[in-house]
């Protein structure tokens, strides 16, 4: 009888760890998409100043030298 019990509170544990996992899960998934539109807008910025600030330097290398 001992065994069964130890049996039924070792399922029940399973269980509850198994529901945190899931609302982590649930919770990082919402985390992640809030943050997404941050790092795009991020991204979107890095390219915008990359093009600006470096993309004179490139076309002054391309330069043919007489």
């Amino acid at each position: 009888m001992r065994n069964l019990t130890v049996k039924l509170a070792t399922v029940r544990e399973e269980d509850e760890i198994k529901q945190d996992n899931d609302a982590r899960k649930e919770l990082t998934l919402e985390r992640d998409s809030k943050n997404y539109h941050k790092i795009e807008q991020l991204k979107t910025f890095i390219v915008r100043y990359a093009r600006t600030v470096y993309q004179p330097i490139i076309d002054c290398r391309n330069i043919p030298k007489f």
